[in-house]
């Protein structure tokens, strides 16, 4: 089960190795007669304790709080420094069997959406030091890839009324559309326009078969729903994820799936 990392204890092995890569100052306090070494928390850390309502001063944070301090600053200088922009903390979560890393939730500040993006622990360096991972990028283009496959169905059916929501799981960096360059599932709900199942299922065929073509080399989950027009205005779908908390409850004339495995076309599956 995943909880906030400051409602119970660290898994210290994993997190101590993490530590060390906040960026620290060390000032010496003249009024004491031994040298002092003292860390300073960066903003970004103090944010962070501020909104789980914790002291601000690092030496009143006990060991547990001190390591997810020092994790999430890590965290956040890896995807500040990786993208050249500021970020939002949110969250910070950990798993209490201690088998998984823990993981982080923030947004980008300049993102008026304010999209949760998650930073997880990808692997270790030859130093024991994090090696992080994010889908800031595949956030970012989801719209772009939804526009895209809309775009497509209106050139097939200008006057279609159609709602697509899509999950990007990879996207790659580089020359082409950002369908050739995309990893990812769809959900298609579209007004009922087609005088039979066999002039939607050629209609779904048509998208599926294109989507295909542009990236050969990507798994593709594509998920059709030809409405009425009462159902489809009653149906909403406000992301991917929207789709697979209610799929069971969306009310449809035909449903049309299909799977497409490593370049490989299966044949759409109807229910109407």
């Amino acid at each position: 089960m995943k909880r906030r990392i400051f409602a119970g204890i660290l898994c210290m092995v994993l997190s101590l190795g993490m530590i060390g890569c906040s960026k620290e100052v060390k000032e010496k306090d003249d009024k004491e007669i031994h040298k002092e070494e003292r860390t300073v928390l960066s903003e970004n850390q103090k944010e962070a304790l501020k909104k789980e309502e914790l002291p601000l001063d690092y030496e009143k944070l006990n060991i547990t709080e001190q390591i997810a301090i020092g994790n999430i600053g890590c965290m956040m200088d890896y995807i500040e420094e990786k993208y050249g922009k500021e970020f939002e903390y949110v969250a910070y979560y950990m798993d209490d069997s201690y088998m998984e890393d823990p993981y982080m939730e923030v947004y980008a500040k300049d993102d008026e959406e304010q999209r949760t993006v998650c930073i997880e622990t990808e692997g270790y360096d030859e130093n024991k030091r994090a090696i992080y991972k994010d889908n800031y990028l595949e956030l970012m283009s989801t719209d772009e890839y939804q526009q895209a496959i809309e775009d497509y169905i209106k050139e097939l059916i200008p006057s279609a009324e159609v709602c697509v929501r899509s999950r990007v799981d990879k996207v790659d960096e580089g020359d082409g559309d950002i369908l050739s360059r995309t990893d990812g599932s769809t959900y298609i709900g579209i007004v009922n326009c087609f005088s039979s199942v066999e002039e939607a299922k050629g209609f779904a065929d048509n998208v599926i078969t294109y989507l295909n073509e542009k990236n050969k080399d990507t798994p593709l989950s594509i998920y059709v729903y030809v409405q009425t027009k009462e159902d489809f205005d009653d149906t909403y779908i406000g992301s991917f994820d929207d789709y697979h908390r209610v799929f069971r409850d969306i009310s449809y004339v035909y449903h049309i799936d299909a799977d497409v495995s490593g370049g490989n076309y299966k044949s759409v599956d109807v229910e109407e």
